[in-house]
Parts: structure tokens; sequence; C-alpha cells
């Protein structure tokens, strides 16, 4: 499976991508070297095995496809962002659903992955589970509006964050 990894040649990167390698990933390294700073003392070795279980650990992309409609995405997990200061790694997971139940059920994961990894965790609003009705007042009225004027439309359910 391949991996794009951005900021892979500086500190923390470089070590990321030589775990994921070591697991059996082809790592792709896209870094414009503007934030590697020289002067900061990088992670001890014990912190960097634990930021890149962390990451290696954390879900991202496809959870589980829906099973009301095929072919679509019905959970999934973006490991949004990765932050370096002096004192802390942050990580930023986006996850969404159709269900509220598997965003729990994902969310919670997350938490259990950084608690392991000794991590300060904080959950913050994050996008409700928005399960697709085929029966809706807007679809509907969306419908009729299209039909009025001459015109099919096409309605489709895709898995998407309003951002």
């Amino acid at each position: 499976m391949k991996i794009l990894v951005t900021g892979g040649l500086g500190f923390i990167g470089s070590h990321t991508v030589v775990e994921l390698q070591n697991e059996g990933y082809e790592v792709v390294i896209i870094d414009n070297l503007s934030s590697i700073n020289t002067s900061r003392p990088p992670l001890s070795t014990e912190s960097t095995a634990a930021v890149t279980k962390c990451l290696a650990d954390l879900p991202h992309g496809v959870q589980k496809m829906s099973e009301v409609f095929a072919g679509k995405v019905q959970t999934s997990s973006n490991l949004a962002e990765v932050r370096s200061s002096e004192t802390f790694v942050e990580i930023h997971v986006s996850n969404r659903s159709f269900l509220e139940s598997d965003m729990e059920q994902t969310q919670n994961y997350c938490i259990e992955t950084g608690r392991t990894a000794n991590a300060e965790v904080s959950v913050r609003d994050g996008y409700p589970g928005w399960e697709p009705r085929d029966q809706s007042p807007l679809l509907g009225q969306t419908v009729a509006a299209f039909e009025a004027n001459g015109l099919t439309p096409k309605v489709e359910v895709v898995h998407a964050g309003l951002e």
C-alpha cells in the first residue's frame, strides 16, 4: 500500500518514513523544507517511537462501506494534520459517517490510541453523523423544482464534509 508523507524529510517525518517502510509500506515523500528548524532540539527516541506508533495506529481512510447505499463510504477517518513544536506534537484527526454510532466508535478508537501513546487527548466539535434520507422534505422540494422546469434530477448519496 502506498502512503503519502508530507514533511517526510524533517526529523519526525524521516523517522515516520523509516517506520512505515519497515512495516512494508511504499512511502511517497513531499517536503518543501520550509519548516525545518535546526535550532530546535529533536524529540527523544522514546517520544519519536510513541508518536510514530500513534500515527501508524490511528485510522486513516475508509473504515466502513455502506450496506444500504452500494459502493458508498459510510465511515471514514482522516489523519488531517500533524504539527510539532519544541514541547509537543499535535495530531488532528477528522472522522465522518452516515451513522452517529460509527462516529462514536471511530472517535473512541482514536482516543484510546492516543491514550495508549500516553498522549493528552482532547475532543473538539466535529462532524455529526448524517444519515442520508431518500424521503426528506428538502429532497422532495428540490426534485419538484427540477421537474417543474422539465428537468429530471440525478439524486446521489455522497460521503463528504462541508468545511
